[in-house]
C-alpha cells in the first residue's frame, strides 16, 4: 500500500500540490506502516532461534 500511493503522488504531482493535508496524509501512512512492520516483525521473534533473542524481548 505504502509504495503504490507514492507512485501515484510521484505520477500526480504536478495536479495536485503537496498542500499540509497531503503531507499529513503521507506522514500518517507513514508511521502506520512503520507500526505495522514493527508489529510483524515482532511477531516473527517467536519463529526464530537467535542466541540474543533473550535481550531483544527484556529490552521491551
Amino acid at each position: 500500500m505504502h509504495e503504490w500511493t507514492e507512485l501515484y503522488f510521484v505520477i500526480y504531482a504536478e495536479d495536485h500540490p503537496l498542500t499540509l493535508e497531503l503531507q499529513t496524509f503521507i506522514t500518517l501512512k507513514l508511521w502506520l506502516s512503520f507500526i505495522a512492520m514493527g508489529w510483524f516483525s515482532w511477531k516473527m521473534l517467536d519463529l526464530t532461534s537467535w542466541r540474543y533473542l533473550g535481550l531483544i524481548k527484556l529490552a521491551r
